[in-house]
């Protein structure tokens, strides 16, 4: 689900009449159904249906603080990630890797800063911490 086939179907619906809005919606549903299925056989306890769900809102809310708009490709890629990372911390031995963040650049600190309240809904959900 490339640039190019997003991009034409787009037209194809614009040019049967379809809205803007319809047509990402449409889209939007469509990376959701294509990243339930991608990591559906990968998950081994987690509901992919929760877990994309979870993955959508973390990725939402980067796009609205930094008023960007992913593309459909990447949209996928970072929902089945981020969904089989959650099930990689929740399955896996915890460890206690942390960063010093003293020694980030400011913009480095402030992206930890909007990452921890944006993964806290999920660490609070899912029992690990990001």
């Amino acid at each position: 689900f490339d640039k190019a086939s997003s991009q034409k179907m787009q037209t194809v619906l614009r040019n049967c009449g379809e809205s803007p809005q319809s047509i990402n919606e449409l889209i939007d549903r469509l990376v959701r159904f294509l990243s339930i299925e991608g990591i559906r056989g990968r998950l081994q306890i987690l509901n992919p249906d929760i877990v994309i769900q979870e993955s959508q809102c973390i990725v939402s809310h980067y796009e609205d603080f930094y008023n960007v708009k992913f593309g459909s490709r990447l949209k996928l890629n970072l929902y089945m990630h981020l969904s089989l990372m959650i099930e990689r911390m929740m399955t896996s031995k915890r460890s206690t890797t942390s960063i010093d963040r003293a020694t980030l650049t400011p913009p480095e600190q402030e992206f930890f800063s909007l990452s921890s309240g944006i993964f806290q809904p999920v660490e609070q959900k899912f029992n690990i911490k990001v």
